[in-house]
């Protein structure tokens, strides 16, 4: 069992007892035991909201986890692969991330990435007439499969940039070279 699985397991058994049941028997506690006091009972569920954050974190303590340096083994590398459905950045990165953070890393941003299809000419960024600034696909990067596709958002209609499958393959094949230009910016 690692510290991640003992730690649910923590988490389970402080619920138990913040409900008033023994978490070993799972029979409700007698009125008459201390572990039914009330300030006990508010205690165990602070404690079982901190343990869920826990285990929600990946067995890391912390939101500000800032990770070691990202370095791209061939451990990182075997546990990557692409979707079959287009996607944009954020959501393309997220399991790489999520793999980083398991090997105690820190994350890499997606400007890593959209930068350096900038620099290769795959992204262009175009300046709107309200200032705003937003990266859309060239030609090229059309070609290899960087869409764009009309969204209804929180905030209304916007444009969403999308990877497709070969787009992903291609970002996770020239990783190296995206990593190290992101390291020595």
């Amino acid at each position: 069992m690692n510290e991640l699985d003992k730690t649910k397991h923590a988490y389970n058994y402080i619920l138990d007892l913040a409900n008033g049941v023994d978490p070993i028997s799972k029979q409700e506690l007698l009125n008459d035991t201390c572990l039914n006091n009330v300030r006990l009972s508010r205690c165990f569920f602070f404690v079982a909201d901190i343990l869920k954050q826990v285990v929600d974190n990946g067995g890391l303590i912390g939101k500000q986890f800032k990770g070691g340096e990202f370095i791209l083994t061939d451990e990182f590398k075997s546990k990557l692969s692409t979707s079959t459905v287009n996607l944009q950045i954020t959501e393309f990165l997220k399991p790489i991330n999520e793999i980083a953070r398991e090997l105690g890393m820190k994350k890499i941003p997606t400007t890593a990435f959209t930068e350096w299809l900038v620099e290769g000419g795959y992204l262009a960024e175009q300046t709107y007439e309200d200032n705003r600034r937003r990266k859309e696909p060239t030609s090229q990067g059309e070609a290899l499969g960087i869409i764009t596709e009309v969204r209804n958002g929180f905030s209304g209609m916007f444009t969403a940039v999308l990877y497709n499958t070969n787009a992903q393959q291609f970002m996770l094949d020239n990783i190296d070279k995206i990593v190290e230009r992101w390291k020595n910016k």
